[in-house]
């Protein structure tokens, strides 16, 4: 397996690179998203819950062809407000008694940002270590909760696995940094691995 991020030529290939958006072009951003959200949570009971739309409505309000270049953030802003907003059917509303509740909280938000800004695929303990470490740790407070016996818990299954079966599931020493972990498969191993890695594979087991 090849390692990831260890390439000097890569980096230097990249160093030139720049984001369309500045770090300091995103905080101020950043800001004016965070009063958008907010201006719609204190007025969700203001809003229509059911969009007055029929389906294809959103086709003739955009182009034919995708955009060649960046759209400034004031056009975006705007569609955001004169077409999305048109088809929202807004779940978060005091008088929305649909399908199912709507579950969007504070704290719900500010975690996607967090999650968003890491991006990580949590494929593989090694690709992800601290997904696989907190999902496993949530999936046990969530079996708690639902008065599952201990043998459901991720914390009993790893109290019986030993080393050697963590390492078949391995086919190279190599780290995502580049370095090489012979020698100490024990802090290696330690980590397990993911609960699922797919829907499918869930539906399947």
């Amino acid at each position: 397996m090849e390692s990831t991020g260890s390439s000097r030529d890569t980096a230097a290939a990249l160093q030139d690179y720049e984001h369309p958006v500045s770090v300091e072009q995103f905080r101020k951003l950043g800001y004016e998203v965070i009063d958008m959200i907010c201006d719609y949570m204190k007025s969700t009971a203001d809003y229509k819950v059911v969009p007055d739309v029929k389906p294809g409505f959103l086709r003739p309000m955009l182009p034919n062809r995708p955009p060649e270049q960046p759209e400034p953030w004031r056009n975006i802003k705007q569609d955001f407000y004169s077409k999305i907003m048109k088809g929202v059917l807004h779940w978060q509303s005091p008088h929305y008694f649909a399908w199912f509740a709507g579950n969007t909280s504070i704290p719900g938000i500010i975690a996607e940002m967090l999650a968003a800004a890491l991006n990580m695929v949590g494929f593989s303990w090694q690709s992800s270590p601290i997904s696989t470490e907190l999902e496993m740790v949530v999936m046990d407070w969530l079996a708690q909760l639902c008065g599952l016996p201990d043998k459901f818990l991720c914390s009993t299954a790893s109290n019986n696995i030993s080393n050697s079966n963590f390492g078949s599931n391995s086919s190279s020493n190599d780290q995502p940094d580049g370095s090489n972990s012979s020698g100490s498969s024990s802090r290696l191993m330690s980590g397990g691995g993911v609960i699922q890695t797919t829907s499918s594979e869930s539906v399947l087991v």
